[in-house]
């Protein structure tokens, strides 16, 4: 399981690479004045022919974005167990004063 979840990590930035690239192509294609020589240009890129500097690019601010949103979840969920295991000592010591005063 651990395997399957690290490996969609592993992918999932150049999958969404693949997405703003293509976006950005459509995007363009749409706002481009010569639409025509411009699509003849985007089909052989869907043939196979890509930038992958660009690609690389989008792939690891993605990476990076998803590091920072991993990191920040993992803090939170640390900061929650510090507070759990606080609350824990303090019933705790609730319950042993209590017990003493009994």
């Amino acid at each position: 399981m651990h395997f399957v979840v690290g490996l969609c990590l592993i992918l999932l930035p150049f999958l969404i690479a693949y997405l703003i690239y293509y976006v950005i192509d459509l995007v363009y294609l749409m706002l481009s004045l010569d639409s025509a020589i411009y699509f003849e240009n985007y089909k052989s890129k869907l043939s196979g022919e890509m930038e992958p500097t660009t690609i690389m690019i989008i792939a690891f601010l993605s990476m990076l974005l998803l590091a920072i949103i991993v990191i920040q979840c993992l803090e939170a969920a640390a900061a929650q167990e510090h507070r759990l295991f606080s609350d824990a000592i303090d019933y705790n010591n609730n319950a042993r004063n209590l017990a003493q005063i009994v």
